[in-house]
């Protein structure tokens, strides 16, 4: 046989290789691509997927059902802990509906969670459905059918979240995951919202002491079972979130002149601030929190800063001529930041993957290149970054795929 007709039987035989392996696998294929500074594996599902979470060896996120079925589902991989052996991962989907959006997906221990807005119309129904599923029994369950907006938070097996009352209020609910309970954590008249949970602390924006548009940030302690006020100035305190020693806020004056992102020591009671502005259209943005940093962003969220907690200093990360997309902070031992934002020839929402040193105060590339990348998530105890990518200069849905990174 020549040396040409053997170059072609090469080639027949590793497309047929290939081939097999696509069916044999279904809708999952894992596959290995080395980058700079990491290495990439690539999940195809089913069809389009986002809303990424991981935790220990599982990500979960929400997609279609296919690239032919544009049912919503959430699909649950597991990698194992195998990451140099893509053979042994599996997936799974749950949750499909027909006639609504799947969002806020997370993964913690053994639960993943999300909210269905199937039940929501603006004319007759304003509430959320929450939805549970455990992995190890693969149930799927309820959490509350009167969910009263689509954030909420998790830590661990606990969420804080809303629900409305029978006036058309929304209280703050607490619900374990690990016993199945459900607790009304404050029930006061008026709104409370933006509930946010961090050890035994749980905070929230809340509309009782004022007529609107005033709030205040309260607390509540699940250990000692007490609930306090925080902040009694007048005007707006928004968007509060802790680490369970310092709760951190956004405040704005009554004509929306003044601006701040202010924190509360939780021992001392101390009140300060972070950073202040008197312009009307300034805007302020609270990214994420761990044990010592904050990260904050400013000025149409085109500034990213890093906030030491307890030296006060804050320290510019990235000037970015466009919006900065996401940034989050994990609590490892090297502490690392993660953020997203457009690349600098692209003004759409997907682009850049960075990292951040908060040890060495260095920023080094993740994923810059080949890609557009979005819904970056990053691991809160492990170094790892999973993200939905698309095709070189394209914006095609079915095109899309989720990519677990390693950094450094």
């Amino acid at each position: 046989m020549s040396k040409f007709k053997w170059i072609i039987t090469i080639i027949i035989a590793v497309v047929i290789v290939i081939g097999l392996n696509f069916y044999l696998n279904g809708k999952i294929c894992w596959i290995r691509e080395a980058s700079a500074v990491n290495i990439v594996r690539r999940v195809v599902p089913g069809g389009p997927a986002s809303e990424l979470c991981q935790d220990g060896n599982y990500i979960a996120a929400i997609g279609q059902v296919s690239e032919e079925n544009s049912n919503w589902i959430v699909y649950l991989y597991d990698t194992k802990g195998t990451y140099d052996n893509f053979n042994d991962d599996t997936y799974t989907t749950f949750g499909e509906t027909s006639n609504g959006e799947l969002r806020d997906v997370t993964i913690k221990n053994d639960w993943v969670t999300w909210v269905d807005t199937t039940a929501y119309n603006s004319c007759t129904s304003s509430s959320f459905v929450f939805k549970g599923y455990q992995v190890s029994t693969n149930a799927l369950f309820t959490i509350d059918e009167r969910m009263g907006d689509l954030g909420y938070s998790r830590y661990g097996n606990l969420i804080a979240y809303t629900a409305y009352d029978d006036t058309g209020d929304r209280d703050i609910y607490l619900f374990d995951l690990e016993n199945g309970t459900k607790r009304c954590i404050c029930s006061n008249e008026e709104d409370q919202l933006m509930p946010y949970i961090c050890g035994n602390v749980i905070v929230w924006s809340d509309g009782r002491n004022f007529e609107t548009p005033y709030r205040d940030i309260y607390m509540y302690n699940l250990q000692t079972e007490i609930e306090t006020r925080i902040t009694t100035t007048q005007g707006m305190e928004t968007w509060p979130i802790t680490n369970g020693e310092w709760i951190v806020y956004l405040w704005a004056s009554s004509n929306n002149a003044g601006k701040a992102i202010k924190k509360y020591n939780i021992s001392t009671g101390v009140e300060s601030i972070i950073a202040s502005n008197s312009e009307v259209e300034y805007t302020f943005l609270i990214r994420d929190i761990n044990s010592s940093f904050l990260a904050w962003s400013e000025d149409s969220s085109e500034k990213l800063y890093i906030h030491n907690l307890n030296s006060n200093e804050n320290t510019l990360i990235e000037n970015s001529p466009n919006s900065i997309w996401s940034a989050e902070l994990n609590q490892s031992a090297q502490p690392q930041l993660v953020y997203h934002l457009p690349s600098e020839t692209d003004d759409f929402s997907w682009g850049d993957v960075y990292g951040y040193d908060l040890t060495t105060k260095a920023k080094y590339p993740i994923r810059t290149a080949g890609k557009t990348w979005c819904e970056v998530s990053l691991n809160k105890t492990t170094n790892t970054v999973v993200m939905t990518s698309f095709g070189v200069n394209s914006l095609n849905p079915s095109e899309c795929d989720v990519s677990l990174a390693f950094i450094p």
